[in-house]
Formats: structure tokens, sequence, C-alpha cells
């Protein structure tokens, strides 16, 4: 038998890999890969958090 489970929540991993385990089944985890576009925006929203970055960002903003 194969069950497929899609759309995972990351905090619910642990708790499969337990029922695989104890089931004596196997578990195969898929993780979708970011695109280039994803990895960019998460990087630029990690440096805009830099305090000096940000006050530059408020600066432009109210112009």
């Amino acid at each position: 038998m194969t069950l497929i489970i899609k759309d995972v929540k990351e905090e619910f991993i642990k708790d499969f890999e337990a029922l695989a385990k104890k089931t004596e089944s196997s578990l195969s985890i898929e993780r979708p890969k970011n695109d280039d576009f994803e990895q960019l925006r998460k990087t630029m929203l990690q440096d805009l958090k830099k305090p000096e970055n940000r006050a530059v960002f408020e600066r432009l903003k109210n112009k």
C-alpha cells in the first residue's frame, strides 16, 4: 500500500517519521526546491531586518 500526503507542515514531519518507524514502513520526504526568485526574496528580507538597512528603507519610503 502507498500513502501519499502532500503539503504537510514542517512541525508534523517528526510524527510521520515516528509512524513510519512504528509500522516498519519506509518514508520518503520531498521538499520543494526554492526557485531563484524565492531565494533572493528571503535574502533581501533578511537584509532588510538589519538596523542600518531598515533606516535607509524608512527614509526612502517617505519620499
